[in-house]
């Protein structure tokens, strides 16, 4: 008789946090559904915000001659030497 009253108390537990879990889960469902606008929003603001300069640039040469730059500017600033090889290795097709 106790085994049968321990098992029904587990099954018991296990069922109201099933349900507590499941409450919770249609919860935040709710809460997401009602939230969509401004989620797309938040996340658009942040992207602008914070968003790297190099995802803006459309030209594939600009793009290339930006890497560069920034490959060679190491914590030193960019020389003039370096400045113009970059320069001239961006004249032509890469």
């Amino acid at each position: 008789m106790p085994a049968l009253l321990l098992l029904v108390a587990v099954l018991g537990g296990i069922l109201f946090w099933v349900l507590r879990v499941h409450g919770i889960v249609r919860a935040l469902r709710e809460v997401d559904r009602d939230t969509k606008g401004l989620q797309g929003r938040a996340r658009s603001v942040l992207h602008d915000i914070f968003g790297t300069q190099l995802g803006r640039v459309r030209d594939v040469w600009l793009a290339a001659t930006i890497l560069m730059i920034q490959l060679v500017h190491t914590g030193s600033p960019v020389t003039a030497a370096e400045k113009t090889q970059i320069l001239e290795l961006m004249e032509d097709p890469l």
